[in-house]
């Protein structure tokens, strides 16, 4: 597996070449330690797929009723409990990886801090400094407000569900050094940028490719 980076003078082609059994653990562990987990509870015909690396302690229950078609034909409807876990964007960039998709790795060597949310303890410290400054505001409220004051502790109670959810989560940052210490990068060759522009510049023509293309088939 090879990968092309660029920088200011060269095209550089790398070998990589990573430990698979390692990595795959170390995903795991990423996504028991740094996922957002819901439990969820729905009422369905078909069971869901117990992944178990994003579906887990599924439980079927108690038939609660029955689907009917158009048809006339009908299906029982079953409720299902089960967690999910929702693991962070590193998770795709290892499995893209494995699967040869090597422009993974800059995002694994740089990352991306806007889609990967849970990538330090900022996120967490926001939200619970959100939640001082809801219960300041409920405070102010009047205690005559009934109404007032009961929307803003329900938009409090969302706040603090949502911190505890967050609570065990680990920040995953530390996993990509992790990542990358499993990474492999051998340097095999590297082209001048100057000399690959004369290239590509030579081969514009479309009728001069196709015709090099026909003759070294």
């Amino acid at each position: 597996m090879y990968y092309f980076k660029e920088t200011e003078d060269y095209i550089e082609k790398y070998n990589i070449t990573f430990d698979l059994e390692k990595l795959n653990e170390l995903k795991k562990e990423i996504i028991d330690n740094c996922s957002e987990v819901e439990h969820k509870e729905i009422n369905t015909p078909i069971e869901p797929e117990n992944n178990p690396l994003k579906i887990r302690n599924l439980k079927k229950g108690k038939q609660v009723g029955t689907r009917t078609f158009a048809n006339g034909q009908s299906i029982p409807l079953y409720t299902y409990d089960y967690d999910e876990y929702t693991y962070p964007y590193l998770v795709n960039l290892i499995d893209n990886l494995i699967n040869g998709e090597t422009n993974s790795l800059e995002e694994i060597f740089i990352p991306n801090k806007q889609k990967e949310k849970h990538y330090d303890l900022r996120l967490k410290n926001y939200k619970k400094r959100n939640i001082n400054k809801k219960f300041n505001e409920y405070e102010k409220i009047n205690y005559f407000d009934i109404q007032k004051k009961r929307e803003k502790l329900n938009e409090l109670d969302k706040l603090i569900i949502d911190y505890e959810k967050m609570a065990t989560i680990k920040p995953v940052g530390p996993y990509y050094e992790k990542v990358k210490e499993l990474i492999t990068l051998e340097l095999v060759a590297k082209l001048p940028i100057e000399y690959l522009n004369k290239i590509i510049n030579f081969y514009e023509d479309e009728t001069i490719i196709n015709k090099t293309k026909k003759k070294h088939k």
